[in-house]
């Protein structure tokens, strides 16, 4: 504002010091013009100071905003992290809920397995005993056939020892040598009674002896049932005890999934109380950002004021060709380029405040690319304007303006005063200022008041 106003006054200066003083007031209109010009002084250097401090503040600002965003961007990619390892802790929470579920439903199969298994073993131990006793009865009745037909053998070997001992006697021979009749018939007699026991002794020892052949059947037949019946226990109790370890381990699995679902829990828990603490410094960030921004704005809309009471004093302290006359302006870059923004209100994509009011025409074109002057004019301002960064304004005279945002660093080609021709390179496109990319923004003003450019330009 300082370059802009300086020759303003001093132009004025001159012009009151050319008076030719008459009775005293031209010295006196002098005088005075001195003291408004000093005051004039004083009062462009502060405004210079204040422009430089809220310059100052502005980058600042600019810097900070810069910083949260960053911030802000790695709190999302920390809650997009958070959020994604919640959704893999679900995930995990739901297989170990199903786990879980699936060693229930085997630890009770185990359990009914156990259960058959166990009534297996007591109707086996049933039958087991059973056969034993059977077994033991078989034994017994078979002892005690033997023990007659042993009976039996003895008194027939003891006979044939007797007979052995006094020789063989006939039966004819016993009854023979009877002394009478009645000897005869009592000889007769005992014969008869020792013939039949001999025939009972040895019809009871043929019972006796297929008794006992029947019963070593049946007893071999019992015991081969018992030695099946031990066998079929063996199998079963192997086969409980089998049940027994892998319920066991069914179990101890099921603990684990437990305490993984448990730790897989509370890891979730942490994580959505993380989850909430980021989300509330990102408010919180967020918060201070539409601050800042909204402050910037202020800033933005105080400087634009300034920068262009500057640039018509400048214009005011030169008179400018009246190159415009009311002809289309020309394209303002060597060739055409996408349209990202037009004149009028928007969402404004720094402060992404609603309804804010967009002075020009935005250009989207690639950093270095050649800004053309519009039409023929002289340079009023050639430097750095917050918020439009590197910038470059021309006056065509009968009240219009033209003006180049967003140069890139170095890239203004022009001075203030500097006449310049339609179609001339006056900057190079980028992004400096308030900027998300290389472009060039372009207003037309009349009267100082911003226009829209598609009235203007030949498009």
């Amino acid at each position: 504002m300082k370059n802009m106003t300086l020759p303003f006054l001093i132009v004025l200066a001159l012009l009151l010091t050319s008076v030719s003083p008459q009775y005293g007031f031209a010295e006196t209109t002098l005088d005075q013009a001195s003291i408004d010009l000093k005051q004039a002084i004083e009062k462009q250097q502060q405004a210079a100071k204040n422009l430089e401090a809220a310059q100052s503040k502005i980058k600042k600002i600019q810097k900070e905003k810069q910083k949260t965003t960053r911030d802000i961007y790695a709190l999302e990619d920390n809650i997009g992290s958070l959020e994604n390892q919640i959704t893999s802790l679900d995930q995990e929470m739901l297989a170990l809920d199903k786990e879980v579920s699936t060693l229930e439903v085997q630890i009770n199969d185990l359990n009914e397995q156990i259960e058959q298994s166990n009534a297996q073993l007591i109707s086996l131990e049933k039958q087991s005993s059973q056969a034993e006793d059977n077994l033991h009865m078989s034994k017994e009745s078979l002892q005690a056939a033997i023990e007659r037909i042993e009976s039996r053998d003895s008194l027939i070997r003891e006979r044939l020892r007797y007979m052995y001992t006094n020789g063989s006697v006939s039966y004819l021979e016993v009854l023979v040598q009877s002394s009478s009749f009645a000897d005869f018939l009592d000889r007769f007699q005992m014969l008869t009674t020792l013939i039949d026991h001999d025939q009972d002794i040895l019809q009871a020892n043929k019972s006796d002896y297929e008794q006992v052949a029947l019963q070593i059947i049946e007893v071999e037949q019992q015991l081969a049932q018992l030695i099946s019946l031990y066998d079929q226990q063996v199998i079963t109790k192997e086969t409980q005890t089998l049940a027994m370890d892998e319920q066991i381990a069914a179990k101890e699995r099921q603990l684990e999934a437990k305490d993984q679902q448990e730790a897989a829990k509370l890891t979730q828990v942490a994580a959505i109380s993380k989850l909430e603490v980021l989300k509330q410094s990102k408010n919180n960030h967020i918060a201070v950002l539409n601050k800042e921004e909204q402050v910037l704005a202020e800033y933005t809309e105080e400087q634009e004021q300034e920068m262009i009471a500057a640039a018509a004093l400048i214009a005011a302290s030169k008179k400018t060709i009246a190159y415009y006359q009311g002809d289309k302006l020309r394209y303002p870059l060597p060739e055409t380029y996408r349209i990202s923004s037009n004149f009028g209100r928007r969402t404004n994509p720094i402060t992404g405040k609603t309804g804010t009011m967009h002075n020009g025409m935005d250009f989207a074109a690639p950093a270095g690319t050649s800004i053309l002057a519009a039409e023929s004019g002289r340079v009023i301002t050639a430097g750095w304007v917050n918020g439009y960064g590197n910038t470059v304004i021309l006056d065509h005279g009968n009240g219009l303006w033209t003006l180049y945002a967003h140069a890139r660093k170095g890239g203004i080609q022009v001075e203030n005063g500097q006449i310049v021709s339609r179609g001339d390179k006056i900057s190079e496109v980028g992004t400096t200022g308030n900027s998300t990319g290389n472009h060039l923004h372009f207003e037309v003003r009349l009267n100082e008041k911003a226009v829209d450019p598609r009235d203007y330009l030949d498009l």
